[in-house]
């Protein structure tokens, strides 16, 4: 984890410095003018990402280019904060790599296989899509509650 936090910064100041996120930015919005269709570029890009890595390499490696392109586009951060942490609990029990469902198998012992874990672990992860649905539909359920607190 180290390893990969360390060249997540380096790659951040890299792209600090030749302007990267930026350009990006502006190739995507030159794309769509759809905010949603960005954030669910960017729901794909975490689930990919979700399958190999840890949440903390992901978010490192891909902030420094979606947080640009998502203030650009003039999208809540809180919003957005909210569905890339969703996002990041999906990678957390999607197979290969599954770190939760490793945590589960480390609890029960060695008498239970893994496929048995990860079958047991598929109707959380359908009840993750469907609360993704729903965030992803009725945005202001995710801004609810904070607006109360700029009042």
């Amino acid at each position: 984890i180290l390893l990969i936090a360390v060249g997540a910064t380096l790659l951040t100041q890299f792209l600090a410095l030749t302007g990267m996120p930026q350009y990006l930015a502006g190739a995507l919005a030159s794309l769509t003018d759809s905010p949603m269709v960005i954030v669910l570029i960017a729901c794909l890009i975490y689930l990919i990402l979700g399958c190999f890595l840890d949440p903390l390499g992901v978010l490192l490696l891909t902030l420094p280019v979606l947080l640009p392109i998502f203030h650009r586009m003039g999208i809540d951060g809180i919003w957005v904060g909210v569905i890339l942490v969703k996002m990041l609990e999906i990678g957390l029990l999607t197979p290969p790599i599954g770190l939760n469902v490793f945590i589960i198998k480390s609890a029960v012992g060695p008498d239970i296989p893994m496929g048995t874990i990860f079958r047991g672990v598929g109707w959380f992860l359908l009840a993750e899509v469907f609360i993704m649905a729903a965030l992803l539909i009725w945005p202001p359920i995710i801004t609810w509650l904070p607006s109360l607190m700029a009042r």
